[in-house]
């Protein structure tokens, strides 16, 4: 609780596109499971939603929020995620729901959302994914100017780590 508390100060602070960024990042680390879908499927549309949302975040292109709101919407109403090989559906589920999250960070400028994106995505992401979590806040916290190339470095190294989380969560043969 205390940890939440702190956290949840600490994204106040940062303000709406911080928040946003953090959310982001803890979204991303599970992006590297839609690899794994197949092209056309549903879950898909965390992807795009991931994409257009670190365009706004890294100063790339103009927020539309009703476009925004529209992939928030798409991620919200998606329940029927058919099951992938390799790949628990729980999963993909959570990587949807916490990209729902980050967009609804960025649109109602509600650090509640970010922390249930980071939640969610701890759930899955493995035990360094708290450290990890820690560490995206405490550089956030850190850089109050300059949050678009913050949020690239950012979006890079979930990436990164994104490969070696979901290497661990896809069901090997």
């Amino acid at each position: 609780m205390g940890r939440e508390l702190a956290a949840l100060d600490k994204l106040r602070a940062a303000g709406r596109t911080g928040m946003a960024i953090f959310a982001a990042c803890c979204a991303e680390r599970l992006r590297p499971l839609l690899h794994h879908v197949p092209s056309g499927a549903a879950p898909l549309v965390a992807g795009v939603a991931l994409t257009e949302l670190w365009r706004v975040l890294e100063g790339q292109q103009r927020v539309d929020p009703r476009r925004m709101k529209e992939l928030s919407e798409a991620c919200w109403t998606l329940v029927d995620i058919e099951p992938v090989p390799k790949i628990e559906t729980g999963h993909l589920e959570i990587l949807v729901a916490a990209t729902h999250d980050a967009l609804e960070t960025y649109l109602s400028g509600n650090p509640d959302h970010a922390l249930a994106a980071a939640k969610k995505c701890s759930t899955v992401a493995g035990e360094g994914e708290p450290a990890r979590q820690d560490r995206d806040i405490a550089e956030i916290a850190k850089t109050r100017e300059g949050l678009a190339p913050l949020a690239t470095l950012m979006r890079k190294r979930a990436e990164a780590d994104g490969k070696a989380v979901v290497r661990a969560l896809v069901e090997e043969d």
